[in-house]
């Protein structure tokens, strides 16, 4: 079998990541000799954050010829099974301050029901916990995210940042240290009980998903968690399925590149009512689908809600199997 001399590292939790040089955060992945398993150098490789830092030395640019090599069979390590957070560690709950804020903007009711359907959790701190569900119904972990009531918007200025369940549950003692992460698409279990003709919206953030459900509940609403988070088997489960693609505005070139491989495996189209929403709204570096919502629930009028019709008329259309 055939691989490249060089690739990222994989990643196989927080030991695998090293201190970015440009940005100093600790989301750098090097590239590695497949043949040997050792970092090419200490500075070649990529840093996770791909908007606000971007940093990305590859083997080319050191002066390394990145070749196909044959692989000997020994070498390509068996893969191993995903572990499982217990199903009674995996709680339900609308304390958060992320559920609060929907409550707001959605009233109770609507909030309850969609925040359950996609079991999202709360810790103690009043953190959202986005349980990543499989469609085996299995949990694989949990992104712990901080959220401002009164935006909804990220509360980036605690200490504790991004944390995930499994870590937390590791370093607590409750779950063994070699767990083995592997990731799904948010809301991967909703597809258990979706027929092939049901149109999949796919979305980069959780919080994007979980409001575009409310609002347009024809859709299927998938979050990839990441800009980057479209390579590995998560994408698997949209094998002959029908994928509706609405990239943040930063994102619709990146993510065109990205998924040009699952073409032929499953219909997947880019939102058309999507690039013109973001053409009628004033220039900005970033915007999401999630922005959008927000703003037009918090338009008294109705008028800004009532104009983004056109998407749920697109989805209708792509259930029907007709262009938009």
């Amino acid at each position: 079998m055939n691989s490249y001399r060089y690739r990222l590292e994989a990643y196989r939790g927080m030991a695998t990541l090293h201190e970015c040089p440009r940005c100093g955060r600790r989301s750098f992945k090097r590239y590695v000799d497949v043949e040997s398993g050792e970092a090419l150098r200490e500075d070649c490789g990529r840093c996770n954050h791909v908007n606000s830092c971007g940093y990305h030395l590859a083997p080319r640019d050191v002066g390394a010829v990145n070749e196909s090599v044959a692989l000997p069979a020994r070498q390509m390590p068996q893969q191993e099974r995903h572990s499982v957070i217990p199903e009674e560690m995996v709680k339900h709950s609308l304390r958060s301050d992320f559920a609060r804020g929907m409550c707001r903007l959605m009233g109770e009711a609507l909030t309850t029901e969609v925040l359950g359907r996609y079991r999202v959790g709360a810790d103690r701190m009043g953190r959202v916990i986005w349980w990543q569900i499989d469609e085996q119904g299995e949990t694989r972990t949990g992104k712990v995210m901080a959220y401002d009531p009164l935006t909804l918007k990220r509360r980036r200025e605690m200490a504790c940042g991004v944390d995930w369940a499994h870590s937390i549950l590791i370093r607590i003692g409750q779950l063994p240290i070699k767990f083995v992460l592997k990731q799904c698409l948010f809301g991967a279990h909703l597809l258990a009980r979706a027929v092939p003709t049901d149109v999949v919206c796919l979305v980069e953030s959780e919080k994007t998903a979980v409001l575009c459900a409310a609002i347009w509940p024809r859709g299927t609403w998938l979050a990839t968690g990441g800009i980057t988070q479209l390579e590995g088997g998560r994408m698997e489960v949209l094998r002959g399925r029908r994928v509706l693609v609405f990239a943040d505005s930063d994102a619709v070139e990146d993510w065109s590149l990205r998924l040009d491989a699952y073409r032929f495996t499953c219909s997947l189209r880019f939102s058309r009512a999507w690039p013109t929403i973001i053409a009628e709204r004033p220039s900005r570096s970033k915007i999401d689908l999630a922005d959008v919502v927000i703003e037009a629930l918090s338009d008294t009028t109705g008028q800004k809600l009532a104009a983004l019709s056109t998407i749920t008329d697109e989805i209708d259309a792509f259930r029907l199997n007709r262009i938009y």
